[in-house]
């Protein structure tokens, strides 16, 4: 896994929906996995390139504190070691920017 992957752990469907809103329109990251966790928490991750990733979880953090007290947690992982791989094996992979950087 060459990317870096971020998470934030929010309590609420409203703060779950603005963390990935922020998230996905702050900068070029992709969805890995919504993960509903129990008693109203659910982790988001994504994957990027590092400063992308790390721009936006402190954007949603930031989104989601505005909510009120539904931040749970927030972590970035640089370069997470390849074996991490492993959780995500059965996920298709984020879409290609080669095609996009071609279009005139």
């Amino acid at each position: 896994m060459k990317e870096a992957i971020g998470m934030i752990e929010t309590r609420g469907v409203l703060a779950t929906v603005e963390a990935l809103d922020v998230m996905l329109k702050t900068a070029n990251v992709s969805t890995v996995e919504k993960i509903r966790v129990g008693g109203g928490l659910t982790c988001i991750i994504i994957r990027g390139e590092v400063a992308a990733v790390s721009t936006s979880v402190e954007a949603a953090e930031a989104a989601v504190k505005r909510l009120g007290d539904s931040l749970v947690g927030r972590h970035v992982i640089p370069r997470p070691d390849d074996q991490l791989e492993i959780l995500f094996d059965d996920l298709p992979d984020p879409p290609s920017t080669e095609t996009a950087d071609k279009m005139p």
